[in-house]
């Protein structure tokens, strides 16, 4: 089940007119996010 939805994301996400239209900026990169993920999960399972 875990498959078929992660199948069904997008490959990709373009954010151009969010940035042009209201100034958005991603705050994670994948780095950040690896790093904040694997902490939450650390903090779940403690």
């Amino acid at each position: 089940m875990i498959k078929k939805i992660v199948d069904s994301w997008p490959a990709s996400i373009n954010d151009a007119e969010a940035r042009e239209d209201w100034g958005w900026k991603y705050k994670f990169d994948l780095a950040s996010m690896t790093i904040e993920m694997l902490k939450n999960l650390s903090a779940k399972k403690a």
